[in-house]
């Protein structure tokens, strides 16, 4: 009997007309932070080294309904309106190592609009079923607007440069891992 060979060739999925994104390129985590196929609760893409927490339906803090007024943790210190609201959110998921992490946070404009990015692809997209098609916030101020923030809807993939006051509440993705700009 004649031995057979199988090849695999990953699947490219696209994440937008000009980048790529594959499946061998992020993985699910549990709460623990093992990998997982079932009950994911963080996704770790290996392109950015960033992990994002995805979104419960659970009314927990992670629960895809909790919003909060922009500022706290890591918000650029712009302006004079901020409050503190997402704070219990960062403190909660380090309290509780979500994903095997204690180092959460709220991400930047550009890695928000890497998400986005990321998880319109079709592989990747079910494990973001708790994300609301709304905006959501980033830690990046508006200079020209201080009483602004920045903000990506994750309905159309619009970013919102200042007309997301920051009284309004909105949702967060928390994120971990070193800090990233935009992909040149």
């Amino acid at each position: 009997m004649a031995a057979m060979v199988i090849t695999v060739i990953p699947q490219y999925l696209f994440a937008d007309t000009e980048k790529k994104v594959s499946a061998d390129f992020y993985i699910s985590l549990s709460a623990e932070g093992e990998p997982t196929s079932t009950a994911a609760r963080c996704l770790q893409d290996h392109q950015t080294s960033l992990v994002w927490e995805l979104k419960a339906d659970d009314d927990s803090l992670h629960d895809k309904d909790k919003i909060f007024r922009w500022g706290g943790v890591g918000a650029d210190k712009v302006g004079s309106i901020a409050f503190d609201d997402w704070n219990a959110l960062v403190k909660a998921a380090n309290n509780d190592t979500l994903c095997g992490f204690t180092d959460w946070r709220v991400p930047t404009i550009d890695e928000l609009k890497q998400l986005y990015s990321l998880q319109q692809s079709s592989e990747i997209k079910p494990y973001f079923s708790n994300t609301l098609a709304s905006p959501y916030w980033s830690v990046s101020a508006y200079e020209k607007y201080p009483e602004h923030a920045q903000t990506v809807h994750f309905g159309n993939g619009v970013s919102y440069y200042y007309n997301g006051y920051r009284g309004n509440p909105l949702p967060v993705h928390l994120v971990r891992g070193n800090k990233q700009d935009s992909p040149q």
